[in-house]
């Protein structure tokens, strides 16, 4: 799509920019001139204006038939704000609505936005009729817009008697998954733009609540939900207190493994006992210690548990020979070097996170194919068979190519897998959501490569005792 390959550049384009895109394509007779229309409508500043040349020669020029894939995609777009009987698919669900004649203005969804000024739906209480539950959620989404909408869902319907995270995360999820059906039903251009505000709003709003809520607090830290945690120096603290335990329980291992004698060393130190040995000479048991590589997902939808993963990661690294870190999405970066500079954990991270800014600007989707294809090809890669590699990532692979019904990213998880000591995925995705969608979980399963759910601390730890079990 020509227009997701100008977002992946870094370009906003909202959905009333693309519309007016169609319009103003329609008045052209020359590519040329619908190049300079788009160029002019999605640029914000010079610096966008100028990079929208390079990236037309170098990139849209180069796809097949650009043009006639430009106009179906504005023309879909169009057709989900203007609806014409013949084509739009809601239209007599739309059309049973007495308030909204003309549906679907077509604006950029902002958090104080009501849905009413998106939708051209005037009276609030005319979207009740497409659901029986959380009228004051529509309400407030029509009149107030999404902030207000998304207090209402945290304190009205989540906490006000909840004291039990998992019944809270329960009845969020169906409280947006029925948010979500609603909007579908009336414009699923709408529910994308509305939705991605109202999730991250509410996780928002519900972690100050949660913060600031005794009643709340009685669930300990080892067990909220990862997105729920801020970056307070309780939650550090205890991320820091987890990777000392963790790596004093593998070296008191090491120290309790039984040793055999050795014989030379015992009888030359008890010649002086007539030939009895009183002293004792063990053999020291020498191991060598494993290599360590991290491997973890940047994506904004699993960044918050990478931090906490690698504050972890910190504490432990004492027990491997060599530790490398690389990030992903998209493509993949090796930054080792930043990890060994920094001169505390938190810098390290925001160095990295910087890094990965600098050289991958704009958004990125998950590619597991590239990214893990870079990865392999790193000239400073040191993957042996005493390697142990841990990625955190949701395995969701959003545009890694697929054949005969397989993603094509796993010959890169299998060579990674046979190539190392141990390979193992912490997923920060509730188990619930796995295998939906671009979700590629099963088919790793299936590889013999262990995936775990990491979305609390406890489950961090009990994952990171399994992995450790293979140093001690």
């Amino acid at each position: 799509m020509i227009l997701q390959l100008l977002r992946d550049y870094g370009y906003t384009i909202t959905v009333d920019e693309a519309i007016e895109i169609y319009r103003s394509t329609a008045m052209c007779s020359t590519p040329d001139e619908i190049k300079t229309a788009i160029k002019t409508i999605i640029s914000k500043n010079k610096e966008e204006f100028v990079m929208f040349d390079e990236i037309f020669e170098q990139v849209l020029a180069k796809q097949r038939n650009w043009l006639q894939e430009l106009n179906n995609e504005l023309v879909e777009i169009n057709r989900g704000y203007i609806p014409h009987e013949l084509t739009h698919p809601d239209m007599e669900l739309l059309q049973a609505n007495p308030s909204c004649p003309q549906p679907i203005g077509g604006i950029a969804v902002g958090a104080g936005t009501g849905l009413a000024t998106i939708t051209g739906l005037v009276d609030p209480e005319s979207l009740l009729q497409f659901q029986s539950n959380y009228k004051q959620v529509f309400k407030k989404l029509m009149t107030e817009g999404v902030s207000a909408a998304a207090d209402t869902i945290v304190n009205r319907y989540l906490t006000a008697f909840a004291t039990n995270f998992q019944e809270i995360f329960k009845t969020k999820e169906k409280i947006l998954d029925h948010v979500a059906q609603v909007l579908n039903q009336i414009n699923p251009l709408v529910k994308r733009q509305v939705m991605g505000l109202l999730e991250e709003e509410v996780n928002r709003q519900l972690a100050e609540v949660i913060s600031k809520n005794p009643k709340l607090k009685i669930q300990s830290l080892e067990n909220l939900d990862f997105m729920l945690l801020q970056d307070t120096a309780e939650v550090r603290k205890r991320l820091y207190l987890l990777g000392k335990k963790l790596a004093s329980q593998v070296k008191r291992k090491q120290v309790k493994g039984k040793h055999s004698i050795d014989m030379r060393k015992t009888i030359r130190a008890n010649l002086q006992n007539g030939g009895v040995f009183l002293d004792l000479k063990l053999k020291k048991r020498r191991k060598e210690r494993p290599r360590l590589i991290v491997l973890t997902d940047v994506s904004p939808s699993t960044v918050y548990a990478t931090r906490l993963f690698l504050t972890v990661i910190e504490e432990i690294k004492t027990l491997f020979q060599n530790v490398q870190y690389f990030e992903f999405i998209g493509s993949c970066i090796n930054v080792t070097s930043e990890y060994k500079d920094g001169s505390s954990i938190n810098e390290s991270i925001e160095n990295a996170l910087s890094k990965w800014s600098l050289v991958n600007s704009g958004k990125q989707s998950s590619n597991y194919q590239l990214a893990l294809q870079q990865f392999l090809q790193d000239e400073h890669l040191k993957l042996t068979p005493s390697t142990i590699v841990i990625m955190l990532g949701d395995l969701r692979d959003w545009l890694g190519g697929w054949r005969n019904g397989k993603p094509l990213s796993l010959n890169s998880f299998v060579k990674i897998r046979d190539q190392s000591r141990l390979f193992f995925v912490l997923n920060p995705e509730f188990h619930s959501n796995w295998n939906t969608g671009d979700s590629i979980v099963s088919h790793i399963q299936n590889s013999g490569i262990q995936v775990q759910e990491v979305t609390t601390i406890s489950q961090l730890e009990d994952s990171l005792k399994f992995i450790l079990s293979a140093v001690s």
